[in-house]
C-alpha cells in the first residue's frame, strides 16, 4: 500500500452480505451517505474546476462508477452534513448526475495542518491544480504547520516538495498581482522566473516592467539580475545598462487606427483619462486631429 493509499484508504466497498454498522464509522470506514449531506472543504485548494476535465469525469464515472470513494470530515458546525476533503470533482460529478446517495470515506480529521496534507495528496494524484492554487495551499499547510512546531523542512518533506521547489511556491504564493498576471496571461509557467519576477517586481516597478513586457526574458536572465539586486546594485542603475545594451528603452509613441486611417500618439504628453478624454493623433496622411478616446472608436494595434 502507498502513503496515499494509506490517506485516501480503500475503494472497495464492504463485502456483500455484511451489514453496515449503525455505529458512528471509525476512521477509514466506507459509509453510504446522501450526497445533499456532502458540502465544500473550506481548506479546498482548488479553486477552478476545469468544465471539459469535468464532463470527462463525468462521462467516465457514468459509464464504470465511482471506483474511489470521496473522502469527507465530519462538519463541525453541523452534525448532519459532512466536509468534502478530497474528491471534490467526483462530487461535481455526481451532483451532476444526480446521485441521491453516495459511498464516502469518513476520516476523523480536525487538524488543519493533517487536513491539508491529505488535499495536497489527493491533487497530485489527480488532474492538476494551477499553479496560482498550488502555492496558495503551499503558504496556508506551512502556515497550519508552523503553528503546530513543524519547521519549513519538515513541512515540504510532508508535502513531498524539494526544499527549493516548496521556497519557489512560498514565494510566488505572496507574489503581487502583476506578477501573478504573467502565469495567468500565458507569458511564463516557470515558476523560478516568476520568483525571480517577484523580487524584481520588489525592487523596480520600473525595472519589472522592461523585463517582462512586450517580451518577458528568459528565467537565466532574470534570475541574473534578481540576483544582482540582492547583491546591492541599484536597480535604477540595472535599468539603464539594460536599456542602453538591451535596447530596453520604454515605447515613445503607440500606433492607433480610426476608421480605417493609422497614425501615431505620442505617450510622452499622453494625459490620464481623469485629466482630459482627449489625444492628438498624428495620422499618416499629415494631419493631426485631437480625438476623444471616449466617444471615438479608437483601435490600439502596438507600440512604437
Amino acid at each position: 500500500m502507498t502513503a496515499f493509499d494509506g490517506l485516501m484508504g480503500s475503494a472497495s466497498p464492504p463485502a456483500k452480505g455484511k451489514a453496515r454498522t449503525k455505529a458512528r464509522p471509525t476512521d477509514n470506514a466506507t459509509s453510504r451517505v446522501r450526497v445533499d449531506q456532502l458540502l465544500p472543504d473550506p481548506f479546498q485548494p482548488r479553486e477552478v474546476v476545469d468544465p471539459a476535465a469535468l464532463d470527462e469525469l463525468t462521462a467516465s464515472v457514468e459509464s464504470d462508477g465511482l471506483i474511489q470513494p470521496i473522502v469527507v470530515r465530519r462538519s463541525p458546525n453541523n452534525d448532519d452534513a459532512f466536509l468534502v476533503m478530497a474528491g471534490q470533482r467526483r462530487w461535481f460529478a455526481i451532483r451532476k448526475l444526480g446521485w441521491k446517495h453516495v459511498d464516502v470515506i469518513i476520516r476523523e480529521l480536525d487538524d488543519e495542518y493533517e487536513i491539508r496534507l491529505l488535499q495536497s495528496a489527493e491533487n497530485k494524484h489527480r488532474r492538476g491544480i494551477s499553479l496560482v492554487e498550488e502555492a496558495r495551499a503551499v503558504a496556508a499547510t506551512l502556515a497550519a504547520g508552523a503553528a503546530r512546531g513543524h519547521n519549513r523542512s519538515s513541512i515540504a518533506a510532508a508535502m513531498g516538495y524539494r526544499r527549493d521547489h516548496f521556497n519557489n511556491l512560498l514565494t510566488f504564493a505572496d507574489a503581487p498581482a502583476a506578477v501573478v498576471d504573467l502565469y495567468k496571461d500565458g507569458l511564463t509557467r516557470n515558476l523560478e522566473a516568476l520568483r525571480a519576477a517577484t523580487d524584481i517586481h520588489r525592487a523596480s516597478t520600473d525595472l519589472f516592467a522592461a523585463v517582462t513586457r512586450p517580451r518577458i526574458m528568459t528565467a537565466r536572465q532574470m534570475r541574473a539580475i534578481a540576483l544582482r539586486l540582492k547583491s546591492g546594485d541599484p536597480a535604477q542603475a540595472v535599468l539603464e545598462e539594460l536599456s542602453a545594451e538591451k535596447g530596453l528603452t520604454r515605447p515613445k509613441r503607440a500606433r492607433v487606427s480610426l476608421d480605417g486611417r493609422f497614425g501615431w500618439v505620442a505617450l510622452g504628453r499622453l494625459p490620464t483619462l481623469q485629466t482630459s478624454p482627449e489625444i492628438e493623433v498624428a495620422f499618416d496622411d499629415g494631419d493631426k486631429v485631437r480625438i476623444n478616446v471616449e466617444s471615438e472608436p479608437l483601435s490600439w494595434c502596438g507600440l512604437g
